[in-house]
């Protein structure tokens, strides 16, 4: 037996969870109130019973439990049964602990007619409910006289079955002949994962953790107990802020492992055989095993359910029918046997030409991993392959393995790519330093050239140094499209320090040849589109960043090119253009399919972005929680270029929400990272401190910063971080002093964003409760709902000043709406703010209504006429600021029954 132990990386204190010890009987049912509701409405619809069927270990005997716990809440007696375990059971066995003599009777009519009496119903009508756990156990008596109480209709039966096991006549009988429903219980599906793992240890998992423990297990409920146990005792768990992060791989414990076999059941030699192979290599062609095992072999160990297929084009595809069984099986087969597989697999796969992309990946894997070699340029082609499959580590793993034996230049300028995608750019320069310049072809060495100029710009920020090292390559470059690509990184460096027009320049060098090379096109559309939305010219930029999206060049070549780039171009051109819920969406979508691919690089960049969007639509909290996801996912990476936005960003959320002490230490954790390759976040991280100083009462010194954020980031050009910064003032009281340079900048900046925000500031100078009314329904329209709430609260401050009630009133409510959208956040502009009071009569019927009762039902309740609750409604929907009763509950801050 091959057990690990030990604790994972870790990245926070231990925080103990609120369950001691997970999966215990009376832990959190999940995702089974479908199955639930079903078996209560053929309890009372009469049927004789129901019947679980299902796989081991996804929930049944918790499911069984459950079901009776509710039929005693609904007063129905009940009763479990009990088959045996071990041994050859006696007649009636399961019924024993039901019969008062020591002996059961075993004359099958006197038997039933005794329990019949005993069992049937009870006062008031109800049904005694009858429950057996794991009814393909029981013997063939106790099965008969089961299938004998259901057809009677005087109790109603709970029983599970395990998929896959024998089962007697009679027990198929319940369903077959009409007594019983069959119910197939499935496995969780993966929010259910999350939710059963969050109530196990007290508080939220990280996205990337959840989808972790839902590809480890699948959704076997017992196999994610066994995982949470061992991820908590081997330390792979760690508590940081308040989120739960799993960290590192798994390490199978003893009693994981025992879980995962009893699942496996008693296995024939030949068919263990079957699963060590898979395990080994799976998926692997369904046309492999058949050359090694006889197909009955095959047959039973697919009749288990231990395998499933999946068509590949004209391949079929066999693979372990749960993760988990791989990673036992890999740690309980002999060393000498797992080494003997992998050469013979890697025989094999040679042996049908190895003709996709991941096959020369799949046979280096094989070869290292049982000791062989394998010739250098199939090692290059599986780095390669690597690369292209988001995994730098087994990237790297394949490039050394490559470069060490002899292998061409082409490894040490892939080894040096797998460095620099994982943040270890002091080894991607000693990497690329040894390698030979005269060994090279012009192609590599241009790529050599791009490779350390983006590994000294954003691994050092050594910009200087970056630009030379481009411009010192492009005269040994003889083709056209290898110089594009330095020209498009070189653009790219220029962007990143903020020097906007330089960077223009060279991206249009590149875009207007007809004949550019596609990476570089689509790296300088980015560049071209970033800069125009930071220059304030929004309405060609989004078009740019839909092409670059429909290119897949950028993600092909030997130096792709971060998709962080494109993201942060796309979140700038959709804030500017008004586009915030369609950034929200796309945002989430493209968070969790690159995380479900694997590409933790990629999730990291969607995560970040994400965050700050979110944060622009004004949930504060929730975007705390992205940002954290995203910082988790981007410490193995080559994202330090965007930490300090990140970080910025972060300490903006967590000001906001009053967490002041982390929003400072954020704040010094971006300082420390700054460097002239990060210029283009400056201000991101100004507005941060501002809002520090101002949840901290510290106005003026707010006001001083945002100030000289405002004055740098124009004299560089970047004039939508102009308008923010300034806006930013106006928000804090400063309106009267910036509201005539918003307005200039609302002439040069495109975009619905830039003229809200001097349409705000210039009511709010004014005090002009209709333009500040206005300024809030623009905001909203926006998706930015904190500051439609601020300017809803500002508009209802005037007109309360100037004696208009009713409209304060409204403005108000409509301010308490819109920050209950935001969640805990702190404005200075929403202090004081109160939800309008509700009359007595007012909240009592809109409860009701919040409840789902209809104004005629309402009425008769109260003795009132319909008129009336209208009525009352329509006020009650003024003072809340809304529209209707969909939005009573969340108005009220209710679940509606």
């Amino acid at each position: 037996m091959n057990v690990h132990s030990g604790p994972g990386t870790d990245t926070g204190p231990i925080a103990t969870p609120t369950t001691a010890e997970p999966g215990t009987a009376d832990r959190k049912l999940v995702g089974r109130d479908s199955e639930l509701s079903r078996i209560y409405r053929f309890l009372a619809g009469g049927r004789g019973g129901v019947v679980l069927v299902g796989g081991p270990g996804v929930g049944k005997t918790r499911l069984v439990r459950e079901a009776l716990r509710q039929a005693e809440q609904r007063g129905h007696a009940t009763e479990a049964l009990i088959p045996p375990r071990v041994g050859e059971p006696a007649p009636f066995a399961a019924f024993a602990h039901l019969f008062p003599s020591t002996k059961p009777p075993t004359n099958p009519n006197h038997v039933l007619g005794r329990l019949t009496k005993s069992l049937g119903i009870r006062p008031g009508g109800r049904r005694m409910v009858l429950a057996v756990d794991d009814a393909h156990l029981l013997d063939d008596a106790s099965a008969g006289l089961l299938l004998q109480l259901a057809g009677t209709g005087n109790v109603f039966v709970v029983a599970s079955l395990r998929r896959g096991e024998p089962i007697s006549s009679a027990v198929t009988a319940l369903w077959k002949e009409g007594h019983c429903e069959r119910l197939d219980v499935r496995a969780l599906d993966r929010a259910d994962v999350e939710e059963l793992t969050e109530s196990v240890l007290g508080g939220p998992v990280s996205i990337p953790t959840s989808q972790f423990l839902w590809n480890t297990t699948h959704g076997n409920v017992l196999f994610l107990h066994e995982v949470v146990t061992a991820g908590l005792e081997g330390g792979a768990f760690t508590c940081s802020g308040r989120t739960w992060m799993w960290q590192g791989p798994l390490r199978v414990s003893a009693r994981l492992a025992d879980v995962v076999e009893s699942g496996l059941g008693r296995l024939a030699d030949g068919e263990l055989a079957v699963l060590e192979v898979l395990a080994q290599g799976e998926p692997l062609e369904a046309r492999i095993l058949e050359c090694w095992f006889p197909a009955d072999t095959l047959h039973a160990v697919e009749r288990r359910g231990l395998l499933t297929s999946q068509r590949d084009g004209s391949r079929l595809a066999l693979q372990l029918a749960n993760p988990l069984y791989g990673c036992v099986l890999r740690t309980r087969t002999p060393v000498l046997r797992a080494r003997a597989i992998r050469r013979q697999l890697s025989d094999a796969l040679l042996d049908t030409g190895a003709r996709r992309r991941a096959d020369p990946l799949r046979v280096a894997t094989w070869r290292l991993e049982s000791g062989d070699t394998a010739p250098p340029e199939l090692m290059v082609r599986a780095a390669r392959y690597a690369l292209s499959a988001f995994d730098p580590l087994v990237a790297e793993r394949m490039a050394r393995a490559a470069d060490g034996n002899d292998g061409p230049p082409a490894a040490g300028l892939t080894l040096a790519q797998a460095l620099h995608l994982q943040g270890r750019d002091d080894e991607t320069l000693a990497v690329l330093d040894q390698l030979d310049p005269a060994a090279l072809g012009a192609g590599d060495r241009a790529w050599a050239a791009a490779l350390r100029a983006q590994a000294l710009c954003w691994g050092f920020g050594r910009v200087a140094e970056a630009q030379a090292v481009l411009a010192d390559a492009e005269p040994g470059v003889p083709a056209a499209e290898l110089r594009d690509l330095l020209a498009a990184v070189r653009a790219t460096v220029h962007l990143f320090a903020g020097q906007f027009a330089p960077a223009l320049a060279a991206a249009r060098g590149v875009l207007n040849r007809p004949d550019a090379d596609e990476r570089a096109r689509v790296a300088s559309a980015l560049t071209e589109a970033f800069t125009m939305a930071a220059t304030g010219r929004e309405m060609r930029a989004p078009n740019v960043v839909e092409a670059a999206h429909e290119l897949r060049g950028w993600v092909d070549g030997p130096v792709p090119f971060a998709l962080g780039s494109l993201l942060t171009a796309q979140y700038l051109v959709f804030r500017i253009a008004g586009r915030l819920d369609e950034a929200v969406a796309r945002s989430e979508h493209g968070y969790r399919t690159t995380l479900a691919q694997g590409d933790r690089r990629s999730a990291a960049a969607w995560a970040m972005v994400l965050g700050r969007v979110v944060l622009d639509c004004g949930r504060a909290g929730e975007a705390r929680r992205w940002l954290h996801e995203a910082l988790t996912l981007a410490r193995s990476s080559q994202h330090a270029c965007f930490l300090p936005a990140c970080l910025g960003w972060l300490a903006e959320s967590e000001a906001l929400v009053g967490d002041t002490a982390s929003a400072a230490v954020s704040i010094e954790r971006a300082s420390a990272l700054c460097t002239p390759a990060t210029v283009l976040f400056e201000t991101d991280l100004a507005i941060a401190r501002v809002w520090l100083a101002a949840v901290q009462g510290d106005l003026a010194t707010a006001i001083a910063v945002a100030s000289r954020a405002a004055a740098q980031a124009e004299a560089t050009g970047h004039l939508t971080a102009t308008v923010v910064a300034l806006h930013t003032i106006a928000r804090l009281g400063g309106a009267a002093t910036v509201a005539d340079r918003l307005q200039r900048l609302a002439t040069v900046v495109e975009g619905p964003l830039a003229q809200t925000c001097a349409a705000h500031a210039v009511a709010l100078a004014a005090h002009d409760g209709p333009g500040l009314d206005e300024a809030a329904a623009a905001f909203k329209r926006i998706g930015a709902l904190l500051l439609a709430a601020e300017a809803a609260a500002e508009a209802a401050t005037v007109h309360y000043a100037k004696g208009r009630r009713g409209r304060s009133q409204s403005s108000s409510a409509m301010a308490s709406s819109l920050r209950g959208d935001c969640g805990r956040v702190r404005s200075p502009a929403l202090v004081g703010l109160k939800a309008p009071e509700l009359t007595r009569r007012e909240r009592q019927i809109a409860l009701l209504a919040a409840q789902g009762l209809s104004s005629r039902v309402i009425a008769q309740r109260l003795a009132l006429s319909v008129r009336t609750v209208d009525n009352h409604l329509q006020v009650a929907y003024g003072k809340l600021g809304i529209s209707g009763r969909r939005a009573l509950p969340r108005a009220l801050d209710i679940t509606a029954a």
